[in-house]
């Protein structure tokens, strides 16, 4: 088979076609990079690990942030939420914008069409287009409602007692969310990816019934979009989605991210329901169990995992394969 591109072989893998090998892209946490290649930029670290794609992640490159301290450890997000950050590379948010209904009445929405929120996707689309895969990455409309807009508790209460409450805010997240990811794709981006977890290890956030009713319909819309330009759409969800796979999979989504083992969701299994509706399944290979373990011992167990899922699902059925140790990355972009 001819060698394809980065860019190719993602877009041939969530065709379901097979590809020349297995594709492979990871964010990769800050620290993973710095003990792979000190002081390198992610681009650079893409580079080196001769990853598939490069992802924009929204809260890093396109959300805005106001200092509300003087160490920096606490900001203010563009959503009005205060969030606290430590030595990860993502935030906590701690204290959420809405307070009471009435907030909303003066509230002022984020705008999506600010030219600087897309000055580091131009730059990778400069640098990578043509070549890798340019992904454009949103925050799952769920996500940012309760976690930036009400607060968990607040949201859970709100689709109980005030589900009116919950459309409003879904709505002014998801009225963005279509018009940066439209933007992006002007831009340049080959593949959408929506991320936020749906469910936990052993059981969903919210019944089968609300998820039907307040977080499907935004990630339809989202599908929608990316189809009418003719560009695929992954969603990540961790947990055990099994109760609501359906509903994700009717969506339409292009790619389902991961069928997540520690939380007993089976990749043979997501194969069969996905290959029927011509939808995607991607894997996530679990191996943080190996922490301890010296590190050729667990790159051996890496590729006899790696191997156990290719015979289930074909090297077209896995174009993202994540990893915990700092070894690991290196393993798969070998394979």
């Amino acid at each position: 088979m001819t060698k394809l591109s980065g860019v190719e072989r993602m877009l041939k893998a969530l065709s379901r076609q097979e590809p020349d090998r297995v594709p492979h892209f990871d964010v990769h946490n800050k620290k993973v990079r710095e003990a792979i290649l000190p002081d390198a930029s992610y681009e650079e670290f893409v580079e080196h690990m001769d990853l598939d794609g490069i992802m924009v992640l929204d809260k890093v490159n396109a959300w805005t942030y106001e200092k509300v301290d003087e160490s920096g450890s606490v900001k203010r997000d563009q959503w009005g939420a205060l969030v606290r950050y430590t030595s990860e590379d993502l935030g906590v948010p701690v204290q959420f914008a809405i307070k009471t209904e009435k907030d909303l009445e003066n509230y002022n929405v984020p705008d999506p069409d600010d030219p600087n929120r897309y000055k580091w996707l131009q730059q990778v689309v400069k640098r990578f287009k043509g070549e890798r895969a340019i992904m454009a990455h949103a925050t799952d409309v769920f996500d940012i409602a309760k976690e930036s807009f009400l607060g968990d508790e607040a949201y859970f209460e709100a689709i109980v007692n005030n589900p009116a409450l919950v459309d409003h805010v879904n709505k002014i997240v998801l009225d963005y969310n279509l018009r940066y990811l439209k933007n992006c794709i002007e831009i340049g981006a080959d593949i959408i990816l929506i991320s936020g977890d749906y469910a936990m290890t052993h059981s969903l956030f919210v019944s089968p019934k609300h998820t039907a009713r307040f977080l499907i319909p935004s990630l339809a819309r989202q599908v929608e979009l990316a189809h009418r330009f003719n560009v695929p759409i992954i969603k990540h969800t961790d947990g055990n989605i099994w109760k609501i796979f359906d509903l994700i999979v009717d969506t339409g989504v292009d790619g389902l991210h991961p069928i997540d083992p520690m939380a007993g969701m089976d990749i043979g299994e997501a194969k069969e329901n996905t290959e029927r509706r011509s939808v995607f399944a991607e894997t996530s290979i679990a191996v943080k169990h190996y922490a301890g373990a010296q590190s050729t011992r667990c790159e051996k167990r890496l590729r006899s995992a790696l191997e156990r899922r290719l015979t289930v699902v074909g090297t077209s059925a896995c174009p993202v394969i994540r990893s915990i140790q700092v070894s690991n990355p290196r393993t798969m972009s070998l394979w």
